[in-house]
């Protein structure tokens, strides 16, 4: 019976690092949904919260009402606009002169939707079969644009024939678009036709950028601040193919206000136009040589090697998220669209928002989705970062058994008594039963349940993220020492000369293993959470999250297995 309550115990655990609750019986769905969203930015119209209309840093959206899931954030500049698994658009904002708080759009029957995007007049909508429709802030109306696109190109549709399938949708004030498998509509007008297909549509204040599946990047609009990346400040009429990107394949796109960004398929960020707020990423000082507009695309550096996922612009800021789940930031935060308070109303440079915001900074979920609106932005949040560890069964034995004797049922030492018996002694776990709590601060995502347990919540985050960012190669074996023994048995506190080196020490992380003459690896004989009795020397210490506490060792180097 302890056996399984300590199993309950572990699974509370569990759903501590992959943020808890799951009723979904499929792992990979599960890992791959969207759990919840931070979000942030201008909220003078109550649209991110329904208590006050103070700009907000980060904060967790609360699934007001309780909607649904989120699959899809959009923003304008007075209402924030989700769609939820349902297919269901929740609003919040002002809508036709009246501010509402998280009520859903009366769809009329036309959804459930599958896309969404919202402009300050109008929410564009993609339903399940295709059909693109539009719904005016103004009249609270639905229109069939769909419709409106046969009769601009005025195709007879017989009863036998089917419609146009839409499959991307944008707008901003100034232009909604609609895109098929090959054709591109400024509602209701057709601008672009390809024989391949088009993967990704973005539009600005006054520019669109298009991407096909071959990498090619195309822009149409104003090029008053050097939007359309072509190095000339001339107006185009009709997408013309950005030649300086051409031959390096595109594999994602962004149009803010006034600047555009790319990312290629070597995780390379590219960006140009409009620079006043620094939203490019670089210098807007001509007196340290930065620029105000960039009308060609300009490579972003990076202080390190750095492989860049996501790129989303706002009005006149950027946000970027790299592959190791890093966001940064630049531009304009007057109105805390950054997720964070700045000293000054622009930064110039790309700043590490998971550094400087405290949301972020406690978070253990991956970001899936990074979304800007002209002044707001938002991060939709999937599983544990700890997923793809968790993924793997054996993995996940490895985690619950080193819990199950460690923070569950406690330790146990071995000694040999005075008639040649052995005497097995429990040391109290780290997790005691009465301190288990799941509060709503755990489903946010703070790295704090309470203050009885952070100390050890603290200490279990850092050895699991080890155990998943640190891999060591062939044989080697990754060991994190024991405390040594600070307090005589007397309770005399004792100096850091009198302790005794700690020869055992606890398995984080193994290597694959050697390999024979065949290129077979060899298996490891000792797991993650075995106790293990180390030499008195040998071994390289290493210093991971401020620890040094860490050492490699090959496998043959390690004398026994502590049972």
């Amino acid at each position: 019976m302890h056996f399984f309550f300590c199993k309950i115990v572990n699974y509370f655990l569990f759903c501590y690092i992959v943020i808890s609750c799951n009723t979904t019986t499929d792992l990979d769905s599960y890992l791959n949904s969207i759990m919840g969203m931070f979000w942030c930015g201008f909220n003078g119209f109550n649209q991110l919260n329904i208590e006050s209309n103070v700009d907000l840093d980060f904060h967790a959206y609360g699934n007001e009402g309780n909607h649904g899931e989120i699959l899809q954030v959009a923003f304008s500049w007075s209402t924030a606009s989700i769609l939820t698994n349902s297919g269901k658009i929740v609003m919040s904002g002002l809508i036709n002169k009246k501010i509402i708080n998280f009520e859903i759009l009366d769809d009329l029957g036309y959804g459930p939707f599958k896309s969404i995007s919202s402009s300050e007049s109008n929410i564009l909508a993609i339903d399940s079969i295709g059909n693109c429709w539009s719904y005016s802030k103004c009249n609270l109306k639905w229109n069939d644009i769909t419709s409106m696109l046969q009769r601009e190109e005025q195709v007879s549709v017989s009863e036998n024939q089917s419609q146009p399938s839409i499959n991307h949708i944008c707008c901003s004030d100034t232009i909604h678009l609609a895109a098929t498998y090959n054709e591109i509509y400024s509602i209701p007008t057709k601008i672009f036709n390809s024989k391949f297909k088009v993967t990704q549509v973005a539009c600005g204040f006054e520019h669109i950028v298009i991407l096909m599946e071959t990498g090619c990047l195309y822009t149409q609009g104003s090029s008053s601040r050097g939007q359309l990346g072509h190095g000339e400040l001339n107006e185009e009429d009709y997408p013309r193919l950005l030649i300086s990107l051409d031959g390096i394949r595109v594999i994602n796109t962004s149009a803010g206000g006034w600047h555009t960004a790319a990312i290629t398929e070597y995780n390379d960020l590219y960006m140009w136009g409009w620079n006043h707020s620094g939203q490019l990423g670089i210098s807007n000082c001509p007196e340290n040589g930065g620029i105000i507009m960039a009308p060609e695309p300009v490579l972003i550096n990076w202080q390190e090697e750095t492989d860049i996922e996501q790129v989303s612009l706002g009005a006149r800021h950027s946000m970027v998220l790299t592959k190791n789940n890093i966001l940064w930031g630049c531009g304009w935060n007057a109105h805390k669209q950054l997720g964070i308070e700045t000293y000054q109303l622009t930064c110039d440079r790309m700043i590490n928002l998971s550094n400087l915001s405290p949301l972020l900074k406690c978070n253990l979920r991956k970001i899936v989705k990074v979304v800007c609106g002209a002044w707001n932005s938002a991060l939709l949040l999937g599983m544990s970062l700890l997923s793809n560890y968790f993924k793997s069964l054996e993995g996940l034995d490895d985690i619950l058994v080193y819990f199950d004797s460690t923070c569950v049922n406690g330790t146990y030492t071995s000694t040999i008594t005075e008639y040649g018996t052995t005497r097995f002694l429990r040391h109290p776990p780290i997790f005691l039963p009465h301190m288990w709590n799941v509060y709503n601060a755990t489903k946010e995502g703070y790295g704090r349940i309470n203050n009885v347990s952070e100390g050890s919540n603290k200490k279990l985050k850092n050895i699991a993220s080890i155990a998943t960012k640190f891999r060591p190669l062939f044989d080697r074996v990754l060991v994190k020492r024991l405390d040594a023994v600070k307090q005589s048995k007397g309770g005399i506190m004792l100096p850091e000369s009198a302790s005794k080196k700690i020869l055992e020490a606890t398995v984080v992380a193994v290597g694959p293993g050697a390999r024979n003459q065949d290129g077979k690896p060899i298996p490891i004989d000792v797991k993650v959470g075995d106790r293990v009795l180390l030499p008195e020397y040998g071994g390289t210490k290493i210093q991971l999250d401020d620890d040094d506490s860490y050492t490699i060792f090959k496998e043959s180097e390690l004398l026994a297995k502590v049972e």
